[in-house]
């Protein structure tokens, strides 16, 4: 369940539900090309294991990047959560 509560919250700050210090930018900001990749959230490049790529920001954008698009493009929260919930329960069955 961390990872459904991380993704939870990415979602929220994206979509101006929950207030967090961190802005997660898309890959539309970064690159104007109309990529497959265009609605995932842009990874930041690292030079450092510790502080870069192991970072909570980098694992959660991760997380967020890995979740199929009809899932982010539900229309509410609940939706969303009941999606989501779904989605890592069938890629885990354990």
């Amino acid at each position: 369940m961390h990872k459904y509560s991380c993704i939870i919250l990415v979602h929220q700050v994206i979509k101006g539900i929950n207030w967090c210090n961190t802005d997660f930018i898309s890959n539309t900001v970064v690159c104007n090309y109309g990529t497959r990749s265009k609605n995932k959230l842009n990874i930041p490049k690292c030079h450092t294991t510790k502080y870069g790529i192991r970072s909570v920001y980098n694992i959660l954008v991760k997380f967020y990047n890995g979740i199929p698009q009809n899932i982010l493009l539900a229309t509410n929260i609940n939706t969303f959560k009941r999606k989501l919930k779904n989605h890592i329960i069938l890629s885990n069955p354990h």
